[in-house]
Order: structure tokens, then sequence, then C-alpha cells
């Protein structure tokens, strides 16, 4: 039993971690540097999005402590997206679109986490 409130946030929650993880993909192919290997490249990308990934499905299935696990692993690339925000030009605004995609998707996850354990009298 989930309310309409925890289903929405839910549902937030797992677009803008979609969202962010086809940004991180393609900021790394983008952004790499001239003459790197295709292999070197997933293996970043692997690093880059396997771990928020692990959490989709727990959070899709409805898993409140899964959101508030997802929303702690989320403050490093935050913190990460900040920095990289401070870079001139096209990367620099790049990073500014992951740190809000990453913060909003902490918000809604922590969101999803509470009304999901209060809908549920966890």
């Amino acid at each position: 039993m989930s309310s309409s409130r925890a289903d929405q946030a839910r549902k937030v929650t797992l677009g803008l971690l979609a969202a962010l993880l086809v940004l991180m993909t393609v900021e790394t192919i983008l952004f790499a540097p001239p003459g790197i290997q295709v292999m070197a490249i997933a293996v970043v990308i692997a690093i880059k999005i396997i771990p928020p990934g692990l959490f989709y499905w727990p959070v899709a299935k409805g898993r409140a402590f899964s959101a508030v696990w997802l929303g702690i692993l989320l403050l490093p690339y935050f913190c990460w997206a900040v920095l990289g925000g401070m870079v001139a030009g096209l990367e620099g605004g790049v990073a500014v679109i992951k740190a809000i995609l990453t913060a909003g998707c902490f918000v809604s996850a922590m969101y999803f986490a509470k009304w999901q354990r209060a809908a549920t009298g966890q």
C-alpha cells in the first residue's frame, strides 16, 4: 500500500534518476579526451552509472529504505557536479544540469521514502 503522494514522488525519482544516468553517459562520451580507447570510456561509464543504477528497480518496487540509500549515494554526485559547474563552457553547463537533476532526485527520493513509510506504517 502506498499513498498517491508517495507514488508520484516515486515516479519523479525514477524519471530524474533515468535522466541523470543518461546525462552521465552522454557526458562521458562527449567530453572524453581525443584518442582514448572505447574500452576505457566503457569502464568510466560503468563506474559512474552502476552505483546509482542499482537503486532503480528497488525504488520502482516501492522500497522506501532503498530510496534513502539512493539519496545518500547521490550526495557525492551532487558535490562533484557542483565542482564541475565551475568549469567554463559547455562542460560546466552540463555539470550544472547534472547538479540540478541530482538535487531533484535527492529531494524526491527523500519525500518518497517519507510518504511511503507513513503510508505503510513503518
